[in-house]
Formats: C-alpha cells, sequence, structure tokens
C-alpha cells in the first residue's frame, strides 16, 4: 500500500505589519508553501489582523490564514525564514532583540526593508548584530504594497536561495536571481532620495525637461556612491535599480514623493511625517546615509546635497518659496 506524503509547510516570520510586511505575507500564505505569522510592536495592529484580517495601516484584506503576535520570542523561534520588513531605523534594534531567540543553524534572513544604518548597507547591520557570518538574503524591486494587495503583478531582484524563492514566486509574483546584495540594497534605499527631490519638483512646477535632468543626473551620483562601497553598475539599471526609481517617482503610492510634494506646498517636516504616521519615510534617513558615503569617499553629489538643502530651508519661512528654484541650480554643477 502506497503511502500519501504530506506537505509539510514552510513557517515564516515577518517582522513588520507595515503595509509593505502585510503585502509579503499575504503573498506567501496566498501561493501556499508557507504558514506564516507577523510580528508587531502594536497590540492594535495585531488585533487587526487576527480578528479583521485588514492590513492595519491600508485598512484592505489580507489571508485570513496569516497570524501575528506581538511576543518576538514566539515569532522567531521554529521560524525557518525571517523576514525583515520594519522600518529601516528600526532594524538594529529589533535584530538585538531577537538575537537570544535566533538560531543561526536553521533560520535564514530576508531582508526586504530598503534602507541603510549610516554609511552600511543594512545585511551588514543585521549580521553584526546577529553575530552571524550566514548569508543575508535580499528582496527588492518596484513593489508598492497597495499595487500588491490589489492583485497587480509584481517584479522582484532578488540574491538567495531557492528554497526561500518558491515560497513566494507565482503566476503574480516574479523574482530575478541577482548575485549583488549590495547593488540591491543601495539602489533600493537611496532611490527614496530622488523621489523626494522629484516631488519638489513636480510640487514647485518645475518643467519636465529639468525633472528628467534631475532624474537622470541624480541617478548618476547612487550608481558612484553604490559603487564605491562595492555593487555592481549594471545592478542600477535593473529591478531594484532603476524599475524602483520609475514607480517611487512616478506614482503617487510614494510616502517619499508625497513628502516632496508636501514641502513644495509648504509643509514642515514635522507636519508631513505626522500625516504620514505611523508609515515611515525613508528617503528622510536614506539621504543622511548617502552624504554619509559621499563624504567617506570624497564624492561630489551636487543633486543630493541640493535635496538636502532644499529640506533644510523648508524650515526656513523665508527661503520656503524657492526650493524648486534652487533644487534645479543644482544640475548646473554638472557642466
Amino acid at each position: 500500500m502506497t503511502q500519501l506524503r504530506v506537505k509539510v509547510k514552510k513557517r515564516v516570520t515577518v517582522i513588520g505589519s507595515g503595509a509593505y510586511g502585510c503585502a509579503l505575507a499575504h503573498l506567501m500564505e496566498e501561493k501556499g508553501n508557507a504558514h506564516v505569522t507577523i510580528w508587531s510592536h502594536s497590540e492594535n495592529d495585531c488585533n487587526k489582523i487576527n480578528n479583521e484580517h485588514i492590513c492595519p495601516i491600508l485598512n484592505v484584506p489580507i489571508n485570513e490564514d496569516i497570524e501575528c503576535t506581538t511576543s518576538l520570542k514566539d515569532a522567531v523561534e521554529d521560524a525557518s525564514y525571517i523576514v525583515m520588513a520594519t522600518a529601516s531605523n528600526f532594524v538594529k534594534s529589533t535584530c538585538e532583540n531577537m538575537k537570544d531567540y535566533f538560531d543561526d543553524d536553521n533560520q535564514r534572513i530576508v531582508l526586504a526593508t530598503k534602507g541603510m544604518e549610516g554609511d552600511q548597507v543594512l545585511s551588514k547591520v543585521i549580521q553584526d548584530t546577529l553575530g552571524t557570518n550566514s548569508l543575508v538574503y535580499v528582496i527588492s524591486g518596484p513593489a508598492h504594497a497597495e499595487q500588491i494587495l490589489k492583485n497587480g503583478n509584481t517584479y522582484l531582484d532578488y540574491y538567495g536561495s531557492e528554497k526561500f524563492k518558491n515560497l513566494i514566486e507565482s503566476e503574480k509574483t516574479h523574482l530575478y536571481t541577482s548575485d549583488d546584495p549590495i547593488g540591491i540594497q543601495v539602489g533600493g534605499a537611496l532611490k527614496n532620495v530622488l523621489s523626494i527631490g522629484v516631488g519638489i519638483l513636480e510640487g514647485s512646477g518645475i518643467s519636465s525637461n529639468e525633472i528628467a535632468a534631475f532624474k537622470t543626473l541624480g541617478w548618476r551620483e547612487i550608481v558612484q556612491l553604490g559603487s564605491c562601497l562595492g555593487a555592481s553598475e549594471s545592478t542600477f539599471y535593473g529591478l531594484s535599480g532603476l524599475g524602483d526609481l520609475f514607480t517611487t517617482t512616478d506614482s503617487l503610492d510614494s510616502r517619499n514623493k508625497r513628502c516632496g510634494l508636501a514641502l513644495a506646498k509648504g509643509e514642515s517636516i514635522e507636519e508631513i511625517k505626522a500625516k504620514m504616521a505611523p508609515a515611515t519615510i525613508e528617503g528622510l534617513n536614506a539621504i543622511k546615509s548617502a552624504l554619509m558615503i559621499a563624504d567617506k569617499y570624497g564624492k561630489l553629489c551636487p543633486v543630493i546635497h541640493g535635496i538636502q538643502a532644499a529640506i533644510v530651508n523648508s524650515m526656513d519661512e523665508n527661503k520656503k518659496s524657492n526650493k524648486g528654484n534652487d533644487l534645479v541650480k543644482s544640475l548646473v554643477l554638472f557642466r
């Protein structure tokens, strides 16, 4: 008599109950090869996921089989894969808190957060904090959570094993294998800086000719900074590079672009942060990282410096009206 083999689902934990964390959890639970738990620091978010089966930030439905817990110990222990999808400024502290529960021999970290910690890519921060030499898988690309949860097609760059890839890839979700985890991370983090700048320009009524030049020359700076960190230049012309830049600068689903548009209207950074809370405007942290790298390696980055100046000027009542024109002036330094 032939015995039927029961397929055991992999246990996956997603760290972070934000829009992107919920979207990734939904993709994997829908695929059917994994049982997904979300860890959240918020009891309220946890209740919405467990009882209402919705993404707390977007208030849209997610797969009913997804569970949520506020216990980091319960979330991490026994998970085969831990998908890091929290805001970039919480990656290090979260890893510190889960260090006692992490099993370096039997678990793998999958980094989905787009950001940096100072002049370091987050995979290095994770390895240093957890004290592991194991590979940190990386997934990134043009993927707004709102569109994922509307069942739209999603295309991402991916660095990691085929086993995890099989847990998420489907007819709707397409992963393109890369051997450049640094490039994937730098592109995903620093394109948010340009998105804020594009929002400022559009909100200031700057012409499309000038905005196109701004994107092109700004992207040149990002490629240059990524190369300093050991990334392959070709990665920046893939999904996690230009692909992510296109969607972030073109779509109003981008918080970074909406931040720039709001700055152009005269709103302060604090007002914008409060309006978008609890979501994070990642570009505000990423610009500091970009300038640290530029300073460390002696690179001139007039576009990125121009964006930083525009943000600083937003706090000066006498300079608010000139942000768009001042930002365009940064382009002449390329001549």
